[in-house]
């Protein structure tokens, strides 16, 4: 197991325009950490507007990011300069898009994406599948859009993570459903489509259940933290039990820390490394 920052922990800064992406990979090692997940989110020529910072909104702007030459290479100059190695590059898909000329856009966008993220030297992409909760028809279609980009996929090295998020990704049985078609295929040795479990993205009372249901199918986690306690523990997910179960899996590969407060991220940053060593190592 290794420990990642995402890119969504510095938002505020993003959003706000006081840093761009190519400078998250030197301010991730000045947390302590060596290895980083960037989101094309904030790929873009501009920052985000202002109602865009202020709903905190995660969709790409309507130029969508910007993946010229000179974009990606200060991004991986960045991360040079930063000396920290790429865990994941994230990416906003739906791959329930019903018309063909929608389809098309995104398996081009995926495309471009997957030969993004080998320039930048990420073994993973990271997915959403989009849709609606309650549509059991989509999961046809998102099991459809995978096996159209999945030879690019594999042809790059690349592995594929879908995250546990909203709409139909909310379940974990589609999650189970979708990465089962595919369980069969490896890209370099592993396994090609897996899951990028957000130890957040549950309910309640489902959280630990589902925890545990995609644990053995996850190949990058995320962990959010937003408060903690005065013992260090954050207050809406118990780590202690996440972090056993991910290692009763077998799970030995990113743990990623999303910071999703408001506040300066830093210390939150390395309050979640600590909590998650902890409670791995104990």
């Amino acid at each position: 197991m290794h420990i990642a920052v995402s890119s969504w922990s510095f938002h505020r800064s993003l959003y706000g325009g006081t840093m761009r992406l190519s400078d998250v990979p030197l301010a991730v090692y000045e947390c302590g950490v060596r290895h980083v997940e960037l989101n094309d989110l904030f790929l873009t020529p501009s920052q985000p507007g202002r109602l865009a910072r202020l709903f905190g909104s995660r969709q790409a702007p309507a130029s969508g990011p910007d993946y010229g030459r000179k974009s990606l290479m200060r991004v991986h100059q960045g991360r040079l300069r930063g000396g920290t190695r790429l865990a994941c590059w994230t990416i906003e898909t739906d791959l329930t898009r019903r018309m063909a000329v929608e389809q098309s856009a995104q398996r081009a966008y995926i495309a471009t994406a997957i030969e993004a993220a080998r320039f930048l030297g990420s073994p993973i992409l990271r997915l959403t599948l989009g849709g609606e909760s309650d549509d059991r028809s989509a999961v046809g279609r998102a099991v459809d859009m995978l096996r159209g980009v999945l030879p690019v996929a594999v042809a790059s090295g690349m592995r594929l993570a879908l995250e546990n998020h909203d709409g139909l990704s909310s379940q974990a049985g589609v999650l189970e459903e979708v990465t089962g078609a595919f369980a069969a295929i490896a890209s370099a040795g592993a396994t090609a489509i897996g899951v990028c479990l957000d130890l957040g993205h549950f309910a309640e009372g489902d959280r630990q259940a589902g925890i545990a249901r995609l644990a053995p199918l996850a190949i990058h986690v995320h962990a959010p933290a937003r408060a903690f306690d005065e013992r260090g523990e954050e207050t809406t997910i118990d780590y202690r039990s996440a972090m056993q179960t991910l290692r009763k899996s077998g799970y030995d590969a990113a743990i990623s820390v999303e910071y999703t407060g408001d506040e300066e991220p830093r210390e939150s940053i390395r309050k979640t490394k600590a909590l998650v060593e902890r409670h791995w190592n104990g």
